[in-house]
């Protein structure tokens, strides 16, 4: 359902939520940055937070106060209360990487989140307002999770922009930021760099191996 856009189409209306198909995960700090200057172009504006959350590999209650938030003793790892990614990306854009992932319990509380802009703390009955462009991504197919159990109407609503991550040779105005990265991420604290020459090097390179060859070629 809805329109598969390319990652360089012209911008989407500001308002709809966008489900990313990934070639291959968003796994990393860098990426994230780079997903986010994608979704200014998509959109035309720039301004606001930008906070990635994975649903997969954290507990059902952890996941929801990562993402709605959490009153003090609402489960045994409430230890304070803390406004969830929603309410921290109000404004901005919030990223599900994983989504497919997410527990069916909060599928339904996404939903009222992206349609109605309404959001409860667990532990908490108030509702608060937030205003969240949401982006989900995953690399399976969406409409094989809704056969397996996925919510079809919050599917519906994520899949209204569907857009296609391009492979990193077709984004290598992407590779200057992934490898300065990854250059922090592996000098160990070291003061190290890359020099023009490098640096062009990079950008020259197609990459086939995408994000993860970079990564190894840098390392």
């Amino acid at each position: 359902r809805g329109t598969r856009r390319p990652a360089d189409a012209d911008p989407i209306d500001p308002d709809s939520p966008a489900f990313a198909v990934p070639e291959e995960p968003l796994c990393t700090e860098a990426e994230h940055r780079a997903l986010d200057g994608l979704v200014g172009r998509w959109t035309g504006e720039t301004d606001g937070p930008f906070l990635p959350i994975n649903c997969a590999g954290l507990s059902e209650a952890n996941l929801e106060s990562e993402l709605f938030g959490q009153v003090k003793g609402a489960h045994a790892d409430a230890l304070t209360d803390r406004p969830g990614a929603l309410q921290q990306a109000n404004h901005g854009t919030l990223y599900l990487q994983n989504v497919t992932a997410l527990p069916e319990s909060l599928q339904e509380r996404l939903l009222l989140a992206i349609r109605e802009g309404r959001v409860q703390r667990a532990g908490s009955k108030r509702v608060e307002r937030v205003d969240v462009r949401v982006i989900a991504g995953d690399e399976s197919d969406l409409a094989a999770a809704v056969r397996e159990g996925f919510r079809r109407d919050l599917a519906e609503a994520l899949g209204e922009t569907e857009v296609a991550l391009t492979p990193l040779s077709e984004r290598r105005e992407d590779v200057r930021d992934l490898a300065a990265h990854f250059v922090q991420r592996f000098s160990l604290g070291r003061p190290l760099g890359l020099t023009p020459e490098a640096l062009a090097k990079l950008e020259g390179y197609r990459w086939p191996g995408n994000v993860r060859e970079l990564a190894s070629y840098v390392e």
